[in-house]
């Protein structure tokens, strides 16, 4: 009887475990939704004014540009490039918890699902802004100007060459270029990019963006002839290149025989070093070429 009376007690005491243990969880979980709400709704009020800020300094802008001449354009888009940069490292670090777990709000299960009120009208806020939550790869995201954003203001009022300069940008923003360490375009995609900034830097020589362009078509260039990690142009055991890379540079070669690219293209067609050998004879080729390849480092 003593045994049973214990044994009821013990049973007793586990089940008031039990109970206190999903309590304890029903109220962490209370506590965790709440804090993300409370964190959400902090940041509505500094949201919306650094949004009002974005659209009011756009506004400004606009404005002085009626009366600009293009020299004056020119410097007038530098300022705004600086200061919405600025301001959209500010939204970033004000939404972090957004950005971070962004899909989770739309998506559950691979389903899509309605967002919380608290979440739509970020999103809202954003695009009345006209910025964009971007995906930039692996469930990573990061919010952006939209590609057409600074063509929109400023392609009437600028110097040719940063009216090309915009309009190149704003068209090859329109798609993620690499995902995963792996190239997200076609191969003709890749070498079209190539032939854009190659032309601007042949048009515009003395252009005061010249080294940016550069810059912007070394790492197309490089990526056009080597690849990413998980896409590479070549076997890197039998060095033999791809089909579908030679296919396409074949492509490439035909097109465009005068290009500075076509040269490198041979060379990597008839390269049968290893991946370093072959990028140290491709880099003192760029360097040639007035290109500054030290950023980039040598490959290993």
């Amino acid at each position: 009887m003593k045994l049973h009376h214990l044994f009821c007690l013990s049973a007793t005491l586990f089940l008031l475990s039990c109970k206190k243990e999903k309590v304890d969880e029903t109220v962490t979980e209370i506590k965790v939704d709440t804090i993300t709400k409370v964190q959400q709704k902090s940041t509505e009020k500094e949201l919306e004014k650094l949004t009002s800020d974005f659209i009011k300094r756009k506004q400004e802008i606009q404005e002085k540009l009626k009366k600009a001449a293009p020299l004056e354009a020119n410097a007038l888009y530098e300022a705004l490039v600086k200061e919405n940069g600025a301001e959209l490292l500010a939204i970033e670090k004000l939404e972090e918890h957004f950005i971070n777990n962004y899909y989770s709000y739309f998506y559950n299960e691979e389903k899509q699902i309605t967002p919380p009120d608290s979440i739509q009208k970020k999103v809202d806020l954003l695009t009345k802004t006209k910025l964009e939550v971007w995906d930039v790869g692996e469930g990573i995201v990061e919010i952006r100007t939209l590609p057409s954003y600074y063509i929109d203001i400023f392609k009437s009022r600028v110097t040719e060459d940063y009216k090309e300069f915009i309009a190149i940008n704003a068209e090859e923003d329109k798609e993620l270029f690499v995902n995963d360490a792996a190239l997200a375009v076609e191969l003709g995609e890749a070498g079209r990019r190539v032939i854009n900034w190659e032309k601007f830097i042949a048009k515009y020589p003395d252009s005061k963006l010249i080294e940016r362009a550069k810059s912007i078509y070394l790492f197309y260039q490089d990526a056009y002839l080597f690849g990413f990690d998980n896409t590479p142009v070549k076997d890197y055991q039998t060095r033999e290149l791809y089909k579908e890379n030679l296919d396409d540079f074949k492509k490439f070669v035909a097109k465009y025989p005068e290009s500075p690219t076509t040269r490198l293209i041979q060379i990597v067609i008839n390269n049968t070093g290893t991946h370093d050998e072959l990028s140290e004879i491709i880099n003192k080729e760029q360097q040639n070429m007035g290109l500054d390849t030290t950023p980039y480092g040598d490959s290993e």
